[in-house]
């Protein structure tokens, strides 16, 4: 091995010397750092749960609790959106929110279950206000059909009580076993004791020689008997013979009253009730046929029943009336017979009785009472 040779493998170890010490120096300056691992991304945060009534509360279809009045809760929420409900602890009351959770940190939702239950409280007390409003109006509302039902019933009973007094009005005007004692009523037969002009001047009338008949008549009356005055009103009140005058039949009727005819103070009555060639004066006309009544007339105690029931010039009492009809028809008054039977078909002041007012027509029609024909012929 040649010197040279030699000589350049020792400078090739010192080299390898030399680096082999800066390595270890190297090493001496502090420890070897090893990369870390990254860590994990947040993927939820909590949410703060508030409730100002005591409810129970539920995320989504999972996680529930229940808070107090006022309370919190705390519940880990995955990041996204999320519903929560809560409820009152009666059931009643709900609450939603709709809450999107993020990465910004904690978030909070509160409930607020009092304006539920406000709102639901009025809307249930205006519910309740609307009904009993509707009752009240309905309960108004039949009130006033009842009213207006009764009204017409009122009405529709004092048509058929007119039409009733009218066909009995006609009924008695048309009757011949008597004077009428409404206005003008004609002359009705011959009366026992009856003067002899009066008799000479009814069979004049009889055979149509009306102009003659009158004649008599004021004769008669002008010699201050009440029958031919009342005769001759009746023939003025109808314009039987004689231009028809209401006027002249009143004072002739008046003249007869005074004189003492019975039947002509009847007919004053009339005149006063119906207003007929005087001022309608209701209370008098009751006066008179009460005066009448209580001595025992039976065509007075007709009329009066008749205003009795209708409650005209006297406080309406249909007892009364049925009263009064019975003591005309007991005196053998066919119209009182007649309204008699009218009161217990009706069954007003006395029991309802059909049979008793079939009997009652049938006796009014023996009498010649047309009228009372034919209510019987409607009750068979």
């Amino acid at each position: 091995m040649s010197a040279r040779f030699r000589a350049g493998l020792v400078l090739m170890a010192a080299a390898f010397a030399l680096g082999a010490g800066v390595a270890l120096a190297q090493q001496d300056e502090g420890p070897i750092l090893h990369p870390q691992p990254k860590p994990k991304p947040v993927t939820s945060s909590m949410l703060l749960v508030t409730c100002d009534l005591a409810c129970n509360w539920k995320l989504d279809d999972g996680e529930n609790g229940h808070l107090d009045a006022g309370g919190s809760g705390r519940v880990k929420v995955e990041f996204g959106h999320h519903t929560m409900t809560a409820t009152s602890e009666d059931g009643v009351d709900t609450a939603e929110n709709e809450v999107d959770i993020r990465p910004a940190g904690r978030t909070a939702v509160h409930f607020a279950l009092q304006p539920v239950r406000d709102a639901r409280l009025k809307s249930e007390q205006e519910a309740r206000e609307k009904k009993e409003q509707e009752a009240r109006e309905k309960a108004e509302q039949e009130a006033r059909d009842k009213a207006a039902q009764e009204a017409r019933d009122k009405a529709a009973q004092a048509a058929r009580e007119k039409a009733a007094r009218d066909q009995q009005e006609r009924a008695r005007q048309a009757q011949q076993q008597r004077p009428g004692s409404a206005p003008g009523a004609p002359p009705q037969g011959l009366r026992p004791g009856a003067p002899r002009v009066e008799q000479k001047a009814l069979a004049l009338y009889e055979q149509g020689h009306y102009m003659g008949a009158s004649q008599l008549f004021e004769q008669a009356c002008n010699a201050g008997n009440g029958e031919g005055c009342d005769r001759l009103a009746q023939m003025y009140g109808y314009g039987t013979g004689v231009p028809k005058n209401t006027g002249r039949a009143f004072a002739y009727y008046s003249r007869a009253c005074e004189i003492g005819n019975v039947d002509g103070c009847i007919s004053i009555g009339s005149f006063y009730e119906q207003g007929v060639a005087v001022g309608k004066d209701e209370n008098r006309a009751v006066s008179i046929y009460t005066k009448f009544c209580d001595a025992g007339n039976a065509i007075a105690c007709t009329d009066l029943g008749l205003m009795v029931k209708d409650g005209r010039g006297v406080t309406r009492d249909y007892a009364r009336a049925a009263g009064l009809f019975a003591k005309a028809c007991n005196a053998s008054d066919a119209l009182g017979c007649a309204d008699l039977g009218v009161s217990y078909r009706e069954g007003l002041g006395v029991k309802r009785d059909r049979k008793l007012a079939e009997e009652l027509f049938y006796r009014s029609c023996s009498m010649r009472n047309q009228w009372a024909c034919n209510q019987l012929r409607k009750m068979q």
